[in-house]
């Protein structure tokens, strides 16, 4: 095979036995004769998964394309990576007759791929095609053979929540921030899935430590309003078992540590902070501290909720439940 002639090239060569194998554990496992196309693949799906938003996000998607295509020139019938470049082109938010034709072009070049890449091609096909219906058993079947695919369990438990079947679609979720432990994101929506869906605070706690040693400058930058959920975290279990004293006491530990921070505080910290005071019904202090975030939502609702108060509410259940729907964002995602 072309890959027994690799390793033994690069043994004639000197290469020593156990660097073949650390550098071919870094490819993925798809099929094309071409190193080259593989080695391009690869990079391009490294860049495709890292955890990045805005500019960064979108200059990853762009390189990503280029090195999808220039993959495809070293080999013109790599089924796979034609799959990924429509969802590329689609991330990107190119026209659809664009990703739908790389789309069709995988399905048309997957006769000779592995059962894995089929049901990737056909179930991308058939997502990237309108057809969700028909894509939901194909991705299915994938992860009943394959239960570590990542492409197959982000792209199903996506379509699970579209129809509503969200506590398996959290399952999957948390199955993807298994597979990939390094990737923040996934920890962060694994925290969510276990406290809004699956009601398992010691699963959260799990997520939190994981996303938690992950920290860095970089980070903070990068995801503000996530790690500033995580700070406030320990506050937020207590809101779930009922300790409202609980809550009070650890809000105004972090609400502490901020002061003694200065300047040098993302917005973000103040916005999740907000949110509890403002669960807790200490509408002052949450309005201190919306400002401080410069969060105009918070702001508005508080006046709006304080507007309603004043002049009288004809159910003040009614208000309660009001508080508790807009402290959601907060307490729960």
């Amino acid at each position: 095979s072309v890959r027994r002639l690799a390793n033994w090239t690069r043994e004639f060569l000197g290469e020593a036995l156990n660097e073949i194998r650390s550098s071919e554990e870094m490819f993925e496992k798809v099929t094309t004769p071409s190193l080259r196309a593989l080695q391009l693949y690869t990079e391009a799906e490294r860049l495709i998964r890292l955890p990045t938003s805005g500019l960064s996000r979108a200059r990853n998607q762009e390189t990503s394309i280029e090195l999808l295509r220039a993959a495809l020139l070293e080999d013109p019938q790599f089924a796979i990576a034609y799959t990924r470049l429509a969802w590329a082109l689609k991330g990107q938010g190119s026209p659809p007759e664009e990703y739908v034709q790389a789309a069709e072009a995988a399905v048309d070049l997957s006769i000779q791929v592995t059962e894995r890449e089929h049901f990737n091609i056909l179930g991308s096909h058939y997502e990237l095609t309108g057809q969700k219906e028909k894509a939901i058993p194909v991705w299915e079947a994938l992860l009943k053979l394959y239960p570590d695919d990542y492409w197959g369990t982000l792209h199903l438990a996506s379509l699970y929540s579209i129809i509503g079947r969200e506590e398996e679609s959290a399952n999957l979720r948390l199955r993807r921030a298994e597979l990939r432990p390094t990737d923040f994101d996934a920890q962060v929506e694994a925290v969510r899935d276990s406290i809004r869906f699956l009601r398992n605070l010691d699963l959260a706690k799990h997520h939190v430590e994981k996303a938690k040693a992950m920290m860095s400058p970089e980070l903070i930058e990068q995801r503000p309003g996530s790690v500033a959920w995580l700070e406030t975290f320990p506050a937020l279990k207590d809101w779930h078992e009922g300790n409202v004293s609980g809550v009070l006491n650890k809000a105004n530990s972090i609400s502490g540590n901020l002061a003694s921070q200065g300047d040098g505080v993302h917005r973000s910290f103040y916005r999740s902070l907000g949110g509890i005071y403002f669960a807790l019904g200490r509408q002052g202090r949450a309005r201190e501290l919306f400002q401080l975030g410069k969060h105009e939502q918070g702001a508005w609702v508080l006046m709006a909720y304080d507007t309603r108060v004043v002049l009288g509410a004809e159910n003040p259940d009614k208000e309660i439940r009001h508080r508790d729907n807009f402290c959601a964002p907060f307490v729960l995602a």
